[in-house]
């Protein structure tokens, strides 16, 4: 008992390690707190040195309002420009579009319903913008076509049931003209990189100036079209003119994959840029396929359709017989030569 009277407290054991566990977590916080107090005055320090220093140095960088106001005036000066040239190309992409809509809507095929001729005449437009996208549909189109066509024919690829065949015909159409359909199909033992430069030496270049002789008759000229616009093409233009006979305007384009050679090219019936008094009575139109069929074997399958003036007697005029270099008669006989002399024959 104290001298009030009141019972005395006894510090036990573990009383005792209590108040020393809390007195040094204590000393220990005021350590922390004082090693952060001092971290904290010397980045304090640190930092006044810094405000002094960028206080101290003339500003160099910073722009007057006078110079802000110049620059913001001179992008907007740029901004108008560049709004009116986009203006300019949104006017003239509307047009593009207008005019290829209309185009490639007299150029679709509209399946039931029949027409008077048989070929179907296609065209090509003067603006050069909408010329190279017309000549470059009408050359996808062909190529597009190019299995199906081959299928229509029986030329069905390297099971074919037929797989030397050839085979050349010729029918009267309803415009007084005769039309020539000549079909190949063979198969060559020799690779693809071969075998399609010679194909397209021996048949599908004459084809596109209006022959199918190696060697051209005489009176034919040749101009290329639109030379500049397809230089980064694979396509060609060309006008053909025989003496006495109504220009040809061709279109060829040569397609390229790793197992495939496909030459394509048609007769373009109507030009802006080259008008005609008169309807077109010639067109031609060609398919050229050399497929890998192994490293040392390729097919070649060749279809091209032509259609030509007729005499009186609705025979093929003598005419048309010089300009392919052989009558109709023989006319299988000779393309077959020179494609087994240019192409299967060793040189």
């Amino acid at each position: 008992m104290d001298d009030a009277g009141c019972p005395m407290e006894t510090d036990t054991p573990a009383k005792t390690k209590l108040r020393l566990y809390n007195r040094f977590k204590q000393r220990e916080h005021r350590s922390l707190l004082r090693s952060e107090t001092s971290q904290l005055r010397r980045s304090i320090a640190a930092l006044h040195a810094q405000l002094g220093r960028l206080q101290a140095q003339s500003s160099t960088t910073a722009l007057s309002w006078q110079d802000v106001a110049a620059a913001l005036r001179d992008a907007a000066a740029t901004s108008l420009v560049e709004q009116v040239d986009l203006q300019d190309v949104q006017r003239r992409r509307q047009r593009f579009l207008a005019a290829m809509t209309q185009w490639v809507a007299l150029h679709s095929v509209q399946r039931g319903l029949s027409t008077q001729t048989t070929w179907r005449e296609v065209s090509v437009l003067s603006d050069p913008l909408t010329r190279l996208a017309s000549l470059d549909w009408v050359s996808q189109n062909l190529y597009h076509n190019t299995d199906a066509v081959f299928a229509t024919f029986g030329l069905c690829g390297p099971n074919a049931a037929m797989r030397n065949q050839r085979a050349c015909k010729y029918e009267v159409l309803e415009t007084g003209t005769i039309q020539l359909t000549w079909h190949y199909h063979l198969f060559v033992n020799k690779s693809l990189d071969d075998v399609a430069p010679r194909v397209k030496a021996l048949f599908w270049a004459p084809r596109m100036q209006g022959r199918f002789t190696l060697q051209p008759p005489p009176d034919v000229y040749v101009h290329c079209l639109d030379a500049e616009m397809l230089a980064a093409t694979t396509m060609e233009y060309k006008r053909v003119q025989r003496r006495g006979l109504e220009p040809l305007n061709v279109l060829a384009r040569e397609f390229k994959s790793m197992n495939r050679r496909t030459l394509v090219g048609r007769s373009i019936a109507y030009d802006e840029a080259w008008p005609r008094a008169a309807p077109v009575l010639r067109h031609c139109n060609v398919w050229v396929l050399c497929e890998r069929v192994s490293p040392t074997q390729t097919q070649v399958r060749i279809l091209a359709m032509s259609n030509d003036e007729a005499a009186s007697t609705l025979q093929l005029s003598d005419a048309e017989s010089e300009r392919m270099g052989a009558h109709i008669a023989q006319l299988g006989d000779v393309l077959h030569g020179n494609l087994v002399d240019l192409v299967v024959a060793d040189h």
